[in-house]
Parts: structure tokens; C-alpha cells; sequence
């Protein structure tokens, strides 16, 4: 149906999570798979062994960041068991509603995990609820458990520890969407074009260890 519905318009572009095979049209794929493997790599050098994540996998984009994530482990030999997964009921909208999902999956889940010493979750206020369960209950944030989110907006700088997270590289795939619209407006004909623009990984404390690069 989305596919059917782009057909309408002159020119498009759409920016994606992943490559549509099937859509005749410009792409730009805004990149968060290799953000994902450099969190992986980061707690694999800092020497963290027994990862897990937070989400919700019965969302697609959060199955799909799971398989990138949980592949990247694997290669470097710091597997996610299945036993270990904190799955969430639902993605609800409201940021209050997410901030009690969240906490309700972690209290069935924490005391449960055996071990677990480094946490991605798959957003921003995800990761400050579990900062906020992990906090209440005594554990040190970045030493004893290593803590990723996604999205970073400036709060999570703000926060003792400040957490770490992905930075969805906006003005990058701003940059991109414009210059890709200016080619396609001076050049119709040109064949169909695809871009990909990389989210980055932003280390802050919460995820242990050193700096990358430092």
C-alpha cells in the first residue's frame, strides 16, 4: 500500500531503515545497524561478557536491531542468551505509560538475569527507566552493569552517571535528503539513487569502560 501510494508522486524520497528492494525511487537508508555493532564492539574491548537488551520483539524494527546486535555479540564471542532478553509487552505512546513498561519488565526480569553486566535498550526513555530501576536498587551505572540507549537526546548527558546512547545523526541525513533532492531536480532521468547515512555511538559513562579511540 505505501509502495502503490509514492507511485502518485512525481519524485520521491524515502528515507528508511533498511534498503526496499522493491520501491522504484530514491533511498536514503538512515544507518543504525553499524551504531549497533559498535556498542557490541565496545562492550566486547571493555570486557563485558554476558550483554542483553531491553525491547519490545514483537515491534519489526526492534527484531531487526535485536538480529544486528545479537550477530555482532556472537562474532565477538560475548553471545545474548536467550534466558537473558528483558522483552517488554507492547510499545506503549506516552512516555509515562513506556517509563512503567519498562520498570514492570525489569522487575520480572533483573533479578532473574545471571550475570548480565552490560544493557542496550532500544530508546531514549527506555534507558532512563532502567538508569532510574537500576539506580533504586544498587547498582553502580557503568561499573557493575554497562548501560546504552538510543536516540540521545541532551537529557541523557544531564544524568549521573551521563548515559550513553546512539546519536541518529540528524543533521547528516538532513544534509543528504537536501543534496539528493537538488541532484534529482537537475538530473530526472538519472537512474534511482541510495544513499546511507550512519547513526554513531556516543560513549558517555554509563557504558564503562574507555573512550573509544582514547
Amino acid at each position: 500500500l505505501i509502495s502503490e501510494s509514492l507511485k502518485s508522486f512525481r519524485s520521491v524520497i524515502a528515507v528508511v531503515p533498511w534498503k526496499m528492494e522493491e520501491w522504484d525511487l530514491d533511498q536514503v537508508i538512515h544507518d543504525r545497524d553499524s551504531s549497533l555493532r559498535e556498542v557490541a564492539e565496545h562492550f566486547a574491548t571493555s570486557g563485558r561478557r554476558h550483554p542483553t537488551v531491553v525491547m519490545n520483539l514483537e515491534d519489526n524494527t526492534d527484531t531487526h536491531k535485536f538480529a544486528v546486535f545479537s550477530r555482532a555479540c556472537d562474532a565477538l564471542g560475548i553471545p545474548i542468551r536467550d534466558e537473558d532478553v528483558v522483552r517488554l509487552g507492547g510499545q506503549p505512546r506516552q512516555p509515562e505509560d513506556r517509563v512503567r513498561a519498562y520498570m514492570t519488565a525489569m522487575e520480572k526480569s533483573y533479578k532473574k538475569l545471571e550475570g548480565v553486566d552490560a544493557i542496550l535498550c532500544v530508546n531514549d526513555v527506555g534507558e532512563m527507566a532502567v538508569a532510574k530501576y537500576l539506580r533504586e536498587h544498587g547498582v553502580k551505572i557503568g561499573s557493575d552493569v554497562a548501560l546504552v540507549g538510543l536516540n540521545d537526546p541532551i537529557a541523557l548527558s544531564l544524568w549521573d552517571p551521563p548515559l550513553a546512547s546512539i546519536d541518529r545523526n540528524h543533521q547528516g541525513l538532513i544534509d543528504v535528503v537536501l543534496e539528493m533532492l537538488d541532484i534529482r531536480k537537475n538530473n530526472p532521468k538519472l537512474p534511482r539513487q541510495t544513499c546511507v547515512v550512519p547513526m554513531h555511538f556516543v560513549w558517555r559513562e554509563s557504558a564503562g569502560g574507555k573512550r573509544p579511540g582514547s
